[in-house]
């Protein structure tokens, strides 16, 4: 037994607890396909962090900061199970870029930077390949795209940009600027935070930056 209602009821009654059974099962199901699909999504990330040693623990946090902001903005179950997926796989197409580039100290040439801003492309085509993760796709090809229409791969300005790209390009930006990479030194959160508020309006969405600095802060 799922539900009951008491006698006499109306036929709206029996409609609406119908109808919330059906979205709890909907949910139930969605959930278990989910716990089955992130261990190989999550076993694959960890195959491409392990590449550089430097982005140990990325992609991690950067699903966990994504799903703190997804909350905050009240983005419904569905979204959230799909926006997981894309925070973990976001830099997948990093799979091309050879090795020694990605740990590169100095600064990248033409031809490096080319393989850098290929990566997008790369990762939403073997997405595109996979049906469960297909609807992901949008966080793996925009998350560095800029509000100011200065990023890549397409250059979409402000709110052409959707908002899966727009929410993933703030927590990995973030997620970098506090974290040791070859080519920098880590700035502490506080220096970060600040950082955000600079480029809100520059790099990146700016209703979204101060929910993220509210969230992120809670």
């Amino acid at each position: 037994m799922d539900d009951y209602l008491f006698k006499p009821f109306d036929a709206w009654e029996l409609i609406e607890a119908v109808r919330t059974r059906l979205e709890r099962r909907k949910v139930i199901e969605l959930f278990d396909t989910r716990a089955a699909h992130l261990q190989t999504v999550v076993m694959l990330a960890n195959v491409i962090e392990t590449r550089d040693p430097y982005t140990a623990g990325h992609v991690d946090r950067v699903r966990r900061l994504a799903l703190s902001m997804a909350y905050a903005l009240n983005w419904n179950t569905e979204d959230i199970v799909i926006l997981e997926f894309g925070a973990i796989l976001h830099d997948v197409g990093k799979i091309i870029v050879p090795r020694q580039v990605l740990q590169k100290i100095g600064p990248l040439n033409d031809e490096e930077w080319k393989m850098i801003h290929e990566h997008p492309h790369i990762g939403a085509q073997i997405l595109d390949g996979v049906d469960h993760l297909r609807p992901a796709i949008s966080y793996v090809l925009y998350h560095h795209e800029w509000w100011n229409g200065k990023g890549y791969p397409y250059g979409l300005k402000g709110a052409d940009i959707p908002r899966e790209g727009r929410l993933l390009a703030i927590v990995d930006a973030f997620d970098a600027m506090t974290s040791d990479r070859p080519y920098c030194r880590s700035v502490s959160v506080d220096e970060a935070l600040t950082e955000m508020r600079k480029q809100s309006g520059v790099c990146f969405d700016p209703e979204m930056v101060d929910v993220f600095i509210r969230s992120y802060k809670r």
